[in-house]
């Protein structure tokens, strides 16, 4: 039926057994392997990456938070008993030199990597004690 070259570089075939049934012709193993098993086999290896692909994607887009706290002299905000490094960015970066010791709500996403919490910043307001 149909002669080509698969990716791994091997000669590979399919025919038309007895019964209709098709068959795939490993010439480097020189085994049949039927369509139905070769069909089963891919489903088995991209659903699973499909899954973990959607559930990575998820994590990506984070959540919006909210945080009230105060920007320390380490340029760092401080919000809830918690420290959260403030992300290089034009808004993070003018945060951390303009607003030291004042009230700031930030909204953002919160990003935790080794213990360690960083916001990155898409806006803010003063607050007014």
């Amino acid at each position: 039926m149909d002669d080509g070259e698969n990716g791994a570089g091997h000669r590979h075939e399919t025919s038309l057994c007895a019964g209709g049934q098709v068959r795939g012709l490993d010439k480097m193993k020189g085994e049949h392997i039927p369509m139905k098993t070769r069909r089963s086999i891919t489903i088995g290896i991209w659903w699973p990456v499909m899954i973990i692909f959607i559930l990575l994607a998820g994590a990506a887009f984070a959540a919006e938070v909210i945080l009230v706290g105060e920007i320390n002299d380490t340029q760092q905000l401080v919000a809830d008993n918690q420290i959260y490094e403030v992300a290089p960015g034009e808004i993070g970066d003018y945060l951390v030199t303009k607003l030291i010791s004042e009230k700031v709500r930030i909204f953002g996403e919160v990003v935790e990597q080794d213990g360690i919490k960083t916001i990155i910043v898409n806006r803010y307001e003063v607050v007014d004690d």
